[in-house]
């Protein structure tokens, strides 16, 4: 008879590669064809080290590059984000 503990064991190792898969999946997503990064708002927020609401409104207005909606979500191009910072650094 089969041990409980290692049919238990085998389960949680699958589930835990289908996990890690997903993740890596989840991961080059986020990459277009071109192998330019996507951000989600969060991502974006954080690399910007601005509030959400601030990228709501820096959007509404027009100001920030590389903006993209899909499904009522929003994406930011990370190399054009960057480009728009470099553009505000003085010579």
């Amino acid at each position: 008879m089969n041990n409980p503990f290692d049919v238990i064991e085998k389960r949680l190792s699958s589930i835990e590669e289908l996990l890690l898969d997903l993740k890596h999946k989840n991961n080059d997503s986020n990459q277009l064809e071109s192998g330019e990064q996507l951000l989600t708002i969060d991502e974006a927020a954080k690399f910007l080290h601005l509030r959400k609401p601030t990228l709501y409104t820096k959007h509404s207005r027009g100001e920030l590059p590389g903006v993209c909606k899909k499904n009522g979500r929003l994406y930011f191009s990370k190399q054009a984000l960057i480009d728009w910072i470099k553009s505000g650094m003085s010579k």
